[in-house]
C-alpha cells in the first residue's frame, strides 16, 4: 500500500502568502493616495503663497500708482503756469507746422517731462540720490504682514547690485522711469515660500492729455441737422448724441416724428432747438442716459416715454387722440415767466382720451402756468367786415394751474353775474359770453344825463358760486383791465354781429390758482361738471409721490377721479440757469458760448464754411478714403444707402436723407431725414479722425479736418498716445501708466 503525502501545511501557507501580499499592496494603494492629497495640498499651499505675494506686489504698485499722480498733479500745474511761454502750442505732432512750432512743443514736452521725474524721484527717494528707497512705495502694503512675528509674512527689498535692501535703481528711459529689482517673499501659515521680482515701470504722458482743447467732441453726435431732423419712416434707435436746429420750420418744429414711426435715443444728449413734434401712432423713447434739452414737446396722438433728464423751456402738451406720455425719470418744466405764455412751462392735456403717467418720476417741476390760447390768429379774424379789429387784441388767459385739462378752462370763464350790472348791482344779461351786439349795447347804453347805464366788469359783486368777488382776490377799479381779458371769436361770415365775446380771468400766477381752487371746491355741481369736461380729455392722469412734485400752480390728476392739488414754491429757483445753458448748447453744443459764436447757429459754429465752400469750388462732392472707410463732403444734398459704401462721416451744405443703417457722424446745414434705417450710431474705432488726417488731394495739403474750426484738436484726439488714458472729462488715468517688466517668480 502506497502512503500519501500530507500536504495541508503548505495550503495554508498559500493563503497566508496571499493575504500578506493583499495587506502590502492595500498598504501601498493607501500610501500613494496619502501622498497624493499631501501633494495636493502643498501645491495649494505654494499657490495660495504665490496669489498672495502677488497680492503684495499689487499693493507696492499701489504705492507708486500714489506717487506718480502726485508728481503728474506737480507737472500739470507747472505746465498750466507756463502755457503762454510756448504760445499754448499742443505737443500732439499730427500734421507738419513751422519750426519754430515744432521747437515749441518738443520744448514744453521737454519742461513737463522733467518736471514729472524730478517730483516722482522726490517722492519715492529717502536721499537726493536717484534711488528709489522701499519705505516710500511699501506704505499701502498690509503691515499685518510686514511686521507679523510669526507666519504668514511678508517681506519687500529691493535688488541692487546683487544684494537686498531697502534701495533701489531707478532707471531714466526718456519718456519713462522704471523702478528695478523689487522683490517680494511671502511666506504662507503653512511655511510654503514665493518670491516673484520684478521691475515697475512709470510711463510719463505727454502735456497733450493733461491740457486737452476746449469745445465738444463732434464726433460723440451721431445726427447734427441744423434746419431740423424727420424721421418719415419706420423704425429708429439712435446711439449717440442728436442736435436738431428749426431753420426749415415756420412754427420751430425741430425733431419730427412722422405718423406711425417709432424713435428710440440712447446716449447723453439730445438737443432739439425748437419742438419736439411725435405724429399719431407714433413713439419717441428717451433712454435714461439721455439728457433731453427742448423748447417743447408736442405729442398730436403719439406717445413719449422720458426716462432721462428732461429739460422743457416751455409746455408737453398731448394733444390728437389717444396721446400718452410717461414719465419715469426727471422731468424739469424751467420757463417761470409770468406773463409770456411762450416761456411758462406747463403740462397741457388737450387731446381726447390722453393718458398722463408720473407714477415713476424722480422729480417732476413746473416753473410756470398753462394758458388759454385765444391770441391764435386762426381764431379770429384781424379785421371784420364792418371794420371791426377787436379780434385783433386776444391775448393768451393765464389759468391757475400747472397740470391743466382742456376742460378746465370753463373754471375761468368770469362769472356773469359780474357782467354788465346796473346801479343795483344786478347783471344785464346775467351770462358769459355775450353776443357782440348785447356788448356792445352794455358799452354804448346811457341814461337821460348822458351816463353810461351798466359797469361792464363790477368788482363788487360777489360770485354765486364761490361767494366772492374780483376785490377779494385783489382786484379794485384801478388795477380791473390788467386781471380780466376779453375774447372776441368772429364767426366764419366775418360779421361781427354774429360773433361772440367772452371774458375770462386773468390773474396774476398765485391768484389764478387761488381762484381755481375756490371754483373747484365751491359747488359739488359744478365739481362734477368739472370733472365730466376733464374725462372727456384725460382718460388718466396718474401723479409722481407729492413729494417728488413742485409745481407753481396747481395741478390736476384724474386717478380715477378728478382731484386738484396745490402748487408748491421754489420751482423757478435754477430757470435762469437751464435758460442759459440751453442757449449755449443750441449755440455751440457746448456749455460755455466761445466769442464770436452767434445763437442758433450751430452748423456755422463748428464748421469752417469758407474753407467747406474752399475745397468744393470745383466739385459738388469729394471723398477720402482709409482701409475701405470714407468720408464724405458735398455741397448740396446727400441720400446713403445701401449703395453708399462705408462712409463714416457726412458733412452737407444742403440736406442728408439716410436710408439705411449708419455708423459715423452726419453734419447738415439742411435738414436730416431719415426713411427705414433701423439705426444710427457714432463711430467709436477712430476711424473719423484718421479720415480727418488725409487730404482730398494725393500729397497736397487740403486735409479734411480744416472745415471744422477746431479741426487740428478732433484730429489730434484720436493720435494722441495716451488717448486711451483719458476719462471723459480729460484728466488722466494714472493707474494706467503703471505697468509690471522683467517678471520673475521662485
Amino acid at each position: 500500500m502506497i502512503k500519501k503525502s500530507d500536504n495541508r501545511g503548505s495550503t495554508i501557507l498559500m493563503v497566508v502568502l496571499v493575504l500578506v501580499g493583499v495587506g502590502i499592496m492595500a498598504a501601498i494603494a493607501l500610501w500613494v493616495s496619502l501622498r497624493n492629497v499631501q501633494m495636493k495640498a502643498t501645491d495649494e499651499d505654494i499657490k495660495e503663497s504665490f496669489y498672495s505675494a502677488e497680492g503684495v506686489l499689487e499693493q507696492v504698485k499701489a504705492g507708486v500708482q500714489e506717487k506718480a499722480e502726485l508728481a503728474y498733479k506737480d507737472a500739470l500745474v507747472k505746465d498750466l503756469e507756463s502755457f503762454s511761454k510756448h504760445n499754448n502750442v499742443k505737443t500732439t505732432k499730427v500734421f507738419a507746422g513751422t519750426d519754430a512750432d515744432e521747437k515749441k512743443k518738443d520744448a514744453r514736452i521737454n519742461e513737463f517731462r522733467k518736471n514729472f521725474k524730478d517730483s516722482f524721484k522726490t517722492k519715492v527717494s529717502a536721499t537726493a540720490s536717484d534711488d528709489y528707497n522701499i519705505s516710500k512705495i511699501d506704505n499701502l502694503v498690509n503691515k499685518s504682514l510686514t511686521d507679523s512675528p510669526s507666519y504668514p509674512y511678508a517681506l519687500v527689498t529691493a535688488m541692487k547690485a546683487g544684494y537686498n535692501g531697502d534701495n533701489g535703481l531707478i532707471k531714466d528711459d526718456g519718456d519713462k522711469l522704471v523702478l528695478q529689482g523689487i522683490r517680494v517673499r511671502y511666506v504662507s501659515s503653512e511655511e510654503q515660500v514665493s518670491e516673484i521680482l520684478t521691475d515697475i515701470t512709470v510711463n510719463i504722458p505727454k502735456p497733450d492729455a493733461v491740457a486737452s482743447s476746449s469745445g465738444p467732441d463732434v464726433f460723440e453726435y451721431a445726427i447734427i441737422g441744423d434746419s431740423g431732423v424727420e424721421v418719415s419712416t419706420g423704425n429708429l434707435k439712435v446711439t449717440g448724441n442728436v442736435y436738431a436746429g428749426n431753420k426749415a420750420s415756420a412754427d420751430k418744429t425741430a425733431f419730427l416724428l412722422a405718423p406711425n414711426v417709432n424713435v428710440e435715443l440712447n446716449d447723453k444728449t439730445f438737443i432739439s432747438n425748437g419742438k419736439i413734434l411725435v405724429g399719431n401712432n407714433s413713439s419717441l423713447k428717451v433712454g435714461s442716459r439721455e439728457r433731453l434739452w427742448t423748447e417743447n414737446i408736442l405729442l398730436n396722438g403719439g406717445s413719449t416715454e422720458l426716462e432721462g433728464v428732461s429739460y422743457v423751456a416751455d409746455d408737453l402738451t398731448l394733444t390728437g387722440d389717444g396721446s400718452k406720455a410717461r414719465i419715469s425719470g426727471i422731468y424739469r418744466g424751467y420757463g417761470s415767466a409770468k406773463d409770456v405764455a411762450g416761456n411758462s412751462s406747463a403740462i397741457v392735456v388737450n387731446g381726447k382720451d390722453s393718458e398722463l403717467d408720473m407714477t415713476g418720476a424722480k422729480e417732476i417741476i413746473l416753473a410756470g402756468y398753462s394758458y388759454i390760447g385765444t391770441s391764435n390768429p386762426k381764431l379770429r379774424a384781424t379785421k371784420t367786415a364792418d371794420g371791426s379789429t377787436e379780434a385783433a387784441s386776444n391775448t393768451d388767459i393765464k389759468m391757475g394751474e400747472s397740470i391743466a385739462v382742456k376742460g378746465n378752462q370753463i373754471a375761468y370763464l368770469m362769472p356773469g353775474e359780474w357782467i354788465g350790472t346796473n346801479s343795483k348791482s344786478e347783471s344785464k344779461f346775467n351770462r358769459n359770453p355775450l353776443t357782440y351786439v348785447e356788448y356792445k349795447k352794455l358799452l354804448e347804453d346811457k341814461d337821460a344825463s348822458g351816463n353810461k347805464i351798466y359797469t361792464l366788469v363790477n368788482t363788487k359783486v360777489k360770485s354765486k358760486k364761490t361767494g366772492k368777488s374780483l376785490e377779494d382776490y385783489g382786484v379794485n377799479a384801478g388795477n380791473l383791465e390788467s386781471n380780466y381779458s376779453k375774447t372776441f371769436v368772429q364767426p366764419i361770415t366775418g360779421i361781427s354781429s354774429e360773433g361772440l365775446v367772452y371774458f375770462y380771468i386773468n390773474f396774476p400766477q398765485e391768484q389764478a390758482a387761488e381762484y381755481f381752487k375756490d371754483y373747484f371746491k365751491a359747488d359739488k355741481t359744478k365739481e362734477e361738471e368739472l370733472d365730466r369736461h376733464t374725462k372727456f380729455y384725460a382718460r388718466s392722469i396718474k401723479s409722481a409721490s407729492e413729494s417728488n412734485v413742485r409745481t407753481a400752480g396747481n395741478y390736476s390728476i384724474v386717478n380715477p377721479g378728478l382731484a386738484v392739488k396745490q402748487g408748491k414754491s421754489g420751482t423757478g429757483d435754477k430757470s435762469a440757469e437751464y435758460s442759459n445753458e440751453f442757449k449755449a448748447l443750441r449755440t455751440g453744443l457746448s456749455s460755455e458760448v466761445e466769442a464770436g459764436q452767434v445763437e442758433n447757429e450751430v452748423f456755422n459754429n463748428i464748421m469752417d464754411v469758407s474753407q467747406l465752400n474752399n475745397y468744393l469750388s470745383a466739385n459738388n462732392l469729394r471723398e477720402v478714403s482709409v482701409k475701405g472707410f470714407k468720408a464724405v463732403i458735398t455741397r448740396g444734398d446727400y441720400t446713403y444707402d445701401s449703395s453708399s459704401g462705408d462712409v463714416r462721416l457726412i458733412v452737407a451744405l444742403g440736406n442728408v436723407t439716410v436710408k439705411n443703417r449708419f455708423t459715423g457722424s452726419i453734419i447738415a446745414a439742411g435738414k436730416i431725414t431719415v426713411e427705414s434705417a433701423g439705426e444710427i450710431s457714432t463711430d467709436s474705432s477712430g476711424i473719423i479722425r484718421q479720415l480727418l488726417r488725409e487730404p482730398l488731394t494725393s500729397g497736397g495739403n487740403d486735409y479734411l479736418y480744416k472745415i471744422f474750426k477746431k479741426g487740428d484738436a478732433l484730429a489730434s484726439a484720436s493720435s494722441t498716445e495716451n488717448v486711451n488714458l483719458l476719462f471723459a472729462d480729460g484728466s488722466v488715468d494714472v493707474g494706467k501708466l503703471i505697468s509690471f517688466s522683467n517678471w520673475k517668480k521662485k
